[in-house]
């Protein structure tokens, strides 16, 4: 199927045609330190991110110990290509499981190596591919990301909900960020191979980010009579939060005009209420009659990590 039919399926489909056969045991199986050799710097920036350690992270191995099947989820955390059962969930790849989600496991298909440019290169095949694309982007993310099994929550059936996609939104747009570089270099001297191109970088930004989790969230408080009005809105493409082992937590505190805390609330946002994509939920609290500006402290727990502060917000009750 060529990519010029492919593209207008994936704009109407959640789930995308299937694009590949198979894969023959030989796929999925090159580990990310080959790629390095030609793409250091995004292999440097992939080895930080939680798709390097999906099937090492201690969360996941501590959430497996819960559920009865646990190896139905390593098809997600260390996938063989993704492309070969595009819109489906991959299946787990039969070795080196602690490389987590690879460059394979979202670039490899049985032609090549797939990607935004296809450029020409005599180091692989390549293609380009419509799943590269801002708007397809968001298919490839769903084949994992749009699953509830265990502590996972369903955030690409969210996205497509709240039709972002047609406002000009997409998973990448917000995870990663635009970049414009060489995408390879010389693995001999270092030195830059082929034109500079926008793309993106492979540091994949997410909560445990300060400034990223701040970005998901608009926060007004505001005196409406004797009462404090606090709005949370949310400005991320799904449901905060996206895993069970994840709660955001928003204290408001009342404070006087020399600073002291007089009174202090809070709302919690898990997976038992979570905070829905597009959605603004509005919380009221007694107002103090000394109170004369309010400081709202965000925070983000994961797992049994200690809760990481990622914003504070102050306004005084005369702004309205």
């Amino acid at each position: 199927m060529r990519a010029a039919v492919i593209l207008p399926l994936l704009g109407a489909l959640w789930v995308g045609p299937r694009l590949e056969e198979e894969p023959t045991a030989a796929v999925g199986k090159a580990a990310a330190e080959s790629c390095a050799d030609c793409h250091a710097v995004i292999h440097d920036e992939w080895r930080g991110t939680r798709h390097a350690s999906a099937f090492t992270d201690p969360v996941y191995q501590s959430a497996l110990r819960g559920l009865e099947a646990p190896e139905r989820c390593h098809g997600c955390h260390a996938p063989v290509p993704v492309l070969a059962r595009f819109g489906r969930p991959p299946r787990v790849r039969s070795e080196d499981l602690h490389h987590g989600i690879t460059c394979a496991s979202c670039h490899e298909t049985r032609r090549g190596i797939a990607g935004p440019f296809g450029a020409a290169t005599p180091a692989h095949a390549s293609e380009a591919h419509p799943a590269f694309t801002e708007k397809g982007s968001v298919h490839l993310c769903s084949s994992c990301h749009d699953l509830r099994i265990g502590p996972v929550l369903p955030l690409g059936r969210d996205f497509r909900d709240a039709e972002l996609a047609e406002r000009g939104k997409s998973c990448v747009g917000c995870h990663m960020p635009s970049v414009r570089r060489s995408i390879a270099a010389d693995p001999r001297t270092g030195a830059p191979t082929g034109p500079e191109r926008r793309g993106r970088s492979h540091a994949l930004r997410g909560p445990s980010e300060p400034e990223f989790a701040a970005s998901a969230f608009k926060l007004v408080a505001r005196p409406d009579g004797d009462r404090v009005e606090l709005a949370v809105g949310n400005r991320a493409g799904h449901r905060v939060p996206g895993l069970e082992t994840r709660s955001f937590r928003f204290e408001i505190v009342q404070r006087s005009s020399d600073g002291a805390e007089i009174a202090r609330d809070a709302v919690t946002f898990d997976a038992e209420n979570p905070l829905r994509a597009a959605e603004t939920r509005k919380f009221r609290f007694p107002k103090s009659s000394r109170a004369v500006r309010v400081e709202i402290v965000g925070s983000h727990v994961h797992g049994n990590a200690a809760p990481m502060i990622f914003q504070r917000v102050e306004q005084a009750f005369d702004d309205r």
